[in-house]
């Protein structure tokens, strides 16, 4: 009753108060000589008493987060962190307070005073005991600036250089600052590639551990530079997005569907992220995963097959030879049906104008009967509609193999020798 750490108590903390040397249960009762405990009208109306000095289940000798205080008569003189975690208690013990706590504390040049200077400015002795130990969270940042939504739990403002914009605190039991749940893949995992939020302020400068964890400990051997760990994967587990950041599933969702056709070898050869990207080699590559365009995969076309090639961010690739006629190079919107042999370059059923954009003879070979693109091109198709050897399509080279027997073609002259379907040829010039 004569605390300087909060307000003095009045009797019906602990006891039914009497109104008079009459009240009942008071002086004239079945236990005279004892004042019984009652802490039902008091602060900590679940608490304990053992009969013989000992309080527990109460919230003055708590952390401040609900009654679980105890404490024995003759304990000692209190300070800050017999109770609760004080200053110097590190981050086992700042653990087990609300929210971000831990964070904040473990920070160089933040202390208890930043937010709750009007209790302590000093972070050792009580400024105001009657803003102690009062059932309510006294926040008051000496950041006049910086403000604190009771009711949202969020911080707005400017402190310690870093920028809050109704940064969530996140105060429920065992919290720390990440939500319950968080540590699922899915949760996390959409949070780490957008970069809603940068890991590497708790999880260090590298992920390798800081105030919170290392992710090596929680993450699988060489999670860093697996592709498809972070994004990719499926079935195919060839790195291509099966879904888009942030765990979206749907196709729609997806900022560039066609990845998982370029990785796949279908008509043509798997490319490699090369072909549209700076690959990294590492989670924390240079302007990969932390960067000034989060959740985006910048485009450079400068290491693949079309190195002159452009992206207008919206889906289309112009000036690119990988859907191209072979002869100059094409344009491609992503989410476009899928194209058969006419979509790039002239095919068996294209006629006459067609045929006529292509390279050389082709339109006088390919409009007499039987000539077929097989002919020519023998490695990579026979019938002319299907591709046999998608390593040798769409590869930079023009794969020259004629079908008949004894005809020649040489890649250096340009021309053909030899007997075809009845015609010779004498290094006639294509």
């Amino acid at each position: 009753m004569t605390s300087t750490l909060t307000s003095t108590l009045d009797c019906i903390q602990c006891h039914v108060k009497a109104t008079d040397v009459m009240s009942t249960g008071h002086v004239f009762d079945g236990t005279p000589g004892r004042a019984e405990i009652d802490f039902g009208a008091g602060k900590s109306k679940q608490a304990k008493w053992d009969g013989a000095g000992g309080c527990s289940s109460v919230y003055c000798h708590g952390t401040g987060r609900g009654d679980d205080g105890v404490i024995q008569k003759n304990a000692g003189k209190r300070d800050c962190a017999s109770c609760h975690a004080g200053p110097s208690s590190g981050n086992a013990a700042w653990d087990k307070m609300s929210g971000a706590h831990t964070r904040h504390l473990a920070v160089a040049g933040i202390t208890c005073a930043d937010c709750h200077s009007a209790t302590s400015a000093d972070n050792a002795t009580i400024a105001k005991p009657e803003l102690h130990i009062n059932g309510i969270r006294e926040v008051n940042f000496t950041v006049t600036s910086f403000t604190f939504d009771q009711a949202k739990q969020q911080c707005t403002g400017s402190c310690h250089g870093y920028q809050h914009t109704t940064t969530v605190w996140l105060g429920g039991i065992g919290a720390k600052f990440h939500p319950s749940g968080y540590n699922a893949p899915l949760v996390h995992g959409g949070e780490m590639e957008l970069q809603r939020l940068d890991c590497r302020g708790c999880h260090g400068a590298t992920l390798a551990g800081g105030q919170g964890p290392s992710c090596d400990s929680c993450h699988k051997a060489n999670w860093r530079t697996t592709c498809t760990y972070c994004h990719g994967g499926g079935a195919s587990q060839n790195g291509a997005p099966p879904r888009d950041l942030a765990s979206a599933s749907l196709a729609v969702s997806q900022s560039f569907r066609a990845h998982t056709v370029h990785l796949t070898q279908r008509i043509a050869p798997a490319v490699d992220c090369t072909t549209c990207h700076l690959k990294p080699t590492d989670v924390m590559s240079v302007s990969h995963a932390f960067d000034a365009t989060a959740g985006v995969a910048e485009v450079n076309l400068t290491k693949g097959l079309s190195p002159a090639g452009t992206y207008d961010g919206n889906g289309t690739c112009a000036n690119t030879y990988c859907h191209g006629n072979g002869r100059n190079n094409g344009t491609y919107k992503d989410g476009n049906a899928a194209l058969s042999c006419g979509g790039c370059h002239a095919g068996m059923a294209s006629g006459q104008t067609a045929w006529g954009t292509m390279s050389g003879e082709h339109r006088k070979h390919l409009q007499m009967s039987g000539v077929t693109c097989g002919t020519c091109h023998s490695q990579v198709t026979t019938n002319g509609t299907t591709v046999i050897a998608p390593l040798l399509h769409v590869d930079g080279k023009k794969q020259v193999l004629v079908s008949e027997a004894g005809l020649t073609y040489s890649a250096t002259a340009r021309n053909c020798t030899g007997s075809c379907h009845g015609n010779g040829h004498t290094r006639d010039p294509w």
